[in-house]
């Protein structure tokens, strides 16, 4: 798949507008992390993986987002 993308001034900082069906594919969203990765062609984009202890600390937050009512009345 070939997909050309446009480069975009925000600040200070020059980003990647990326497709949707791009980030569908590699399986991420805004504020994901990715790997850049220099081949003989050119750059390769992928998915950094979550590691264990960041996959259940994200678990643990959404967790408790969700029941922040009944975690406040529990420390009562």
């Amino acid at each position: 798949m070939t997909t050309e993308v446009k480069l975009k001034k925000v600040g200070e900082q020059t980003v990647i507008e990326l497709p949707q069906e791009v980030l569908e594919r590699l399986h991420v969203s805004a504020g994901d992390s990715v790997r850049l990765s220099e081949t003989t062609d050119g750059v390769a984009l992928g998915r950094v993986e979550e590691s264990e202890h960041d996959r259940q600390m994200r678990l643990a937050q959404d967790v408790m987002k969700r029941r922040e009512s009944m975690l406040r009345r529990l420390a009562e």
